[in-house]
């Protein structure tokens, strides 16, 4: 679980709600993988992807408006060279607090991978697409 700074609350608490849906649907998925063809596990997994999403959303939503209002200062995109050659950054930019800098964290779903032919990866293996008859 991530920390937040005093300034984005609210914030933290929609992230960690976001997080904790996406573990979720990791669990889901996994159970599923185990126990293939089970109805009761599709429904349920379908249940989590919508909280998911919704979650996220909300999440997005909120990023919005704080970058808009100022509370979240979003990096410069132009690199501002001093020297000739200069240092390269040890870490990449990433937004913060306009208040105290805390670093906002960037919510990521590493087990999920979409291929450049459109198909979906979970840890590595391809997910099968539902055929007609599943939809």
């Amino acid at each position: 679980m991530n920390e937040f700074c005093e300034h984005l609350d609210e914030y933290g608490v929609l992230f960690g709600r976001a997080q904790a849906s996406y573990e979720s649907c990791l669990n889901i998925m996994d159970k599923m993988i185990e126990a293939p063809g089970n109805k009761e596990l599709s429904r349920t997994l379908e249940k989590g992807l919508d909280e998911w999403v919704l979650e996220t959303r909300n999440l997005r939503s909120l990023f919005t408006k704080l970058v808009k209002d100022g509370s979240i200062k979003l990096p410069s995109s132009l690199p501002v060279e001093t020297s000739p050659d200069p240092e390269p950054d040890p870490e990449p930019k990433t937004p913060s607090c306009r208040n105290c800098g805390f670093q906002v964290p960037k919510l990521v779903f590493p087990e999920f991978l979409r291929e450049n032919d459109g198909q979906m990866k979970y840890r590595g293996e391809l997910l099968p697409l539902p055929t007609a008859a599943e939809v």
